[in-house]
């Protein structure tokens, strides 16, 4: 069983912290959603920041349309952290095959094993549309998430800046 203890400081609590001891730019990442959290993060110290999930339910997005619907139907407590899909720490939104990993208790391979031998599981589940064997990779505000289009999308992540 992997007993590494994960620290759970969100990026709005480490952010000014790390800011404060170094003298580097810090792209910001988790939980950025809209402009206001884009501002947020600028304040507290981040020289720029990377967005994902807002991106998962874009109409050019070739998610499935499980993982799609998953997304926007996520609430605020609906992502985890998990190894079972990856074998690397991932916040994803929990599904059924997470929970029985989890529940099994059994020790999941390193990264690169653990990826491949679940490759093609997760291909497969993608291709036919079966969110328990999808790995749900969004942060902690996928709900927040919006059907647009990428430029909609963009237009509206700048429109306050």
């Amino acid at each position: 069983m992997h007993d590494e203890v994960l620290p759970q400081v969100g990026l709005f609590s480490l952010l000014p912290q790390i800011a404060d001891e170094v003298n580097v730019p810090l792209l910001a990442a988790g939980g950025i959603y809209d402009s206001k959290t884009i501002n947020a993060a600028l304040a507290l110290g981040a020289s720029g920041v990377q967005i994902g999930t807002p991106f998962i339910t874009a109409h050019e997005s070739t998610a499935s349309e499980a993982y799609k619907t998953a997304v926007l139907n996520a609430d605020d407590t609906a992502t985890v952290l998990t190894r079972a899909f990856s074998g690397r720490w991932a916040r994803g939104i929990a599904n059924e095959f997470m929970k029985e990993m989890d529940a099994a208790g059994l020790e999941i391979p390193y990264y690169t094993l653990q990826n491949q031998l679940m490759a093609p599981v997760r291909s497969f589940a993608q291709q036919n549309n079966i969110k328990d064997f999808i790995a749900l990779w969004a942060g902690q505000s996928a709900g927040k998430s919006k059907r647009a289009s990428t430029d909609a999308i963009i237009k509206a992540l700048i429109s306050y800046l």
